[in-house]
C-alpha cells in the first residue's frame, strides 16, 4: 500500500487521507504544470500499458489514464514499478467510468467486417497504436490495442470499418482497483449531466477509498452557458479544488488543426468563467504547443491531458526506452508555465 498523509477533501465535508502520488497531482495542479497521459479508456494491450507507464514515470507524468480493467491496472503498476521512480515521484494511476457510455466517444473502439476488407492494408500506417497488421495476406486486427481515434475509418475505401461503443465498466469493480494500485477516478458525464450526483452517492457507498475526483466535460454536448452551470454544481458536490476535466474533440491531438486545441480551451475557459475554486485541465486536440497558446489566450488552466500525440509521438521508439523517455519528459516540460 502507499504511504498516506490525513488531508481535508471536501467530498461530503469527509477526511480523507490521500496518497503520496495524489498529493503529488495535487501540487501540481496548484502550480498548473500537471501533466497526464491519456492511454484510453478502452485501451487494454498489457504490454502497451505497461510500457507507456514506465516511459512516462520516468519522463515526470503526474497521472497516468488507463482503463478501469483489473489487468491494465496491474500493467500500468507493473511499469510504474519498473521504472525505479520512488513513490514521491510516482504519477497516480486514473481510471474512467461513463454515466452513458453509448454516446461518449471515449467509450468507442473500431471494428472490422472481415467480409468487406480486402486487405489492402491502408488502415495499418494511420494506427497510433500499431493495431493492425497483415500476416498471411490477411488483416490482422487487435482490439486491445485500439482506443477509439478513428484515425483509420477514413482511410477504408471499402468501408470496412466502424466505430462502435464499449461497455463502460461499472462502480463495483472500484475497490478491487483501488487494491491494486488505481488512485484517481475520471468520470466521462457525456449528455447526461444529471446523472452525475447520484452516481457519485452510488460510488462512495461501494467504494468508499479517498478517490481523487475528476469530472470530464465537453463542449461537444453542451454549450458554454451550460459549462458554467455544470462546473457551478460540481463545485456543490465535491467542494473546493475538484478537479474538472475540460474536453474539446477527444482523440485528435495527431490532427494538425489546431482548431481542436482552441476548442478545448474555449471549454476551459467557460469553467474558469465561474470562478468557482475548481482545478480545471485541457484535453481533446492537445500537442506540444499546448503552453504557448494557453498564454496566448491567457487561459489559466492547471493541467493538460495529452493522448493520441504522445502516443504518436512515441510510436516509432517505443522499443527504444532511452529515446521515448527523452522524447516524453520534452513533452512532460512542454506544458509547464513559462
Amino acid at each position: 500500500m502507499s504511504a498516506t498523509t490525513t488531508t481535508t477533501n471536501s467530498l461530503h465535508s469527509s477526511t480523507l487521507s490521500y496518497t503520496i502520488e495524489q498529493q503529488r497531482a495535487i501540487k501540481a495542479l496548484k502550480e498548473r504544470r500537471m501533466f497526464k497521459l491519456i492511454c484510453g479508456a478502452t485501451y487494454s494491450d498489457f504490454q502497451g500499458v505497461s510500457k507507456y507507464a514506465e516511459i512516462f514515470s520516468r519522463a515526470g507524468a503526474h497521472i497516468i489514464d488507463i482503463c478501469a480493467h483489473p489487468t491494465v491496472v496491474t500493467a500500468a503498476k507493473e511499469g510504474i514499478t519498473r521504472s525505479g521512480v520512488p513513490i514521491d515521484k510516482q504519477p497516480a494511476i486514473m481510471v474512467s467510468l461513463s454515466l452513458d457510455h453509448q454516446h461518449d466517444p471515449h467509450f468507442r473502439r473500431v471494428a472490422v467486417n472481415e467480409s468487406s476488407c480486402d486487405n489492402c492494408g491502408a488502415c495499418i500506417p494511420v494506427c497510433p497504436t500499431q493495431a493492425f497488421s497483415i500476416k498471411d495476406a490477411k488483416l490482422s486486427y487487435q482490439k486491445e490495442r485500439c482506443y477509439g481515434c478513428a484515425a483509420c475509418i477514413p482511410v477504408c475505401h471499402v468501408d470496412a470499418l466502424v466505430s462502435e461503443p464499449v461497455q463502460a465498466f461499472q462502480p463495483a469493480i472500484l475497490p478491487e482497483l483501488w487494491e491494486l494500485g488505481a488512485r484517481c477516478l475520471e468520470i466521462h458525464v457525456g449528455p447526461n449531466f444529471y446523472w452525475l450526483e447520484p452516481y457519485l452517492q452510488k460510488i462512495k457507498e461501494i467504494s468508499p477509498e479517498p478517490w481523487l475526483f475528476s469530472i470530464c466535460l465537453g463542449s461537444g454536448f453542451s454549450s458554454f452557458h451550460e459549462l458554467e452551470e455544470q462546473a457551478a454544481e460540481i463545485h456543490n458536490m465535491l467542494g473546493d479544488w475538484a478537479l474538472v476535466q475540460a474536453d474539446g474533440k477527444p482523440m485528435s491531438g495527431f490532427s494538425k488543426d489546431d482548431g481542436n486545441m482552441l476548442q478545448s480551451l474555449s471549454c476551459a475557459q467557460a469553467i474558469l468563467d465561474t470562478n468557482k475554486p475548481l482545478f480545471v485541465q485541457v484535453s481533446g486536440g492537445i500537442n506540444d504547443k499546448i503552453r504557448q497558446v494557453l498564454n496566448q489566450f491567457d487561459v489559466k488552466a492547471h493541467g493538460v491531458g495529452m493522448g493520441s500525440y504522445a502516443k504518436k509521438a512515441l510510436e516509432p521508439y517505443i522499443d527504444d526506452t532511452e529515446t521515448a523517455v527523452q522524447i516524453a519528459s520534452k513533452l512532460v516540460a512542454s506544458i509547464r508555465p513559462f
